[in-house]
């Protein structure tokens, strides 16, 4: 499992973080969440995944605040179903 998560306010304010997550760019998960949302018409998106040459991101939604994992490349992804809210 991996301990790089950040948990933002829906202001985008960091509330916490773990691992190697930057505090500085904690707004960009909420932002990206919000700009997401634009997208479709009928709800937010459920998930939002970034991929890069080292890692992968996933933001997702939690009632208002913005959580962001990031699993580096070869490390299993925790699950981040809706079925876990």
């Amino acid at each position: 499992m991996t301990d790089n998560i950040i948990c933002n306010d829906p202001n985008g304010l960091c509330l916490a973080v773990s691992g190697d997550m930057d505090k500085k760019t904690s707004g960009v998960y909420t932002s990206l969440l919000k700009l997401a949302s634009g997208l479709e018409q009928d709800e937010a998106p459920k998930r939002i995944v970034i991929e890069t040459a080292s890692a992968t991101i996933h933001i997702k939604d939690y009632e208002g605040h913005a959580v962001a994992v990031k699993v580096k490349k070869g490390v299993t992804t925790p699950s981040l179903s809706s079925s876990s809210q």
